[in-house]
């Protein structure tokens, strides 16, 4: 995707940029970013609520991983949060699958 998005740019990369804007572009890097992970917004809105996840304050960014929301959600938070975006989405064309 880095080299389509160059060529795409008009822009020739050395092995050796490539190799450093993958190892930037990463999840970990990001993850590591405090201007990424939005850490002072994160850490704001925890002092200003109590709410958080089940009783667990998440970090912005989390694992990096698809699907592993399930292993922190609860059925009863998936079946909350299912509802509301089917109510949100009401009127829409988005077709949510659940």
């Amino acid at each position: 995707m880095v080299r389509r998005t160059a060529a795409f740019l008009n822009c020739t990369l050395s092995s050796e940029q490539l190799k450093q804007l993958c190892k930037h572009l990463s999840f970990e890097s990001m993850k590591n970013n405090p201007s990424v992970a939005y850490e002072k917004q994160v850490a704001k809105l925890h002092r200003k609520s109590a709410r958080t996840l089940e009783g667990k304050i998440e970090p912005f960014m989390r694992k990096g991983e698809v699907g592993s929301w399930k292993c922190d959600v609860t059925p009863k938070l998936e079946e909350k949060l299912n509802l509301y975006s089917q109510k949100k989405l009401t009127g829409t064309n988005y077709m949510l699958s659940i």
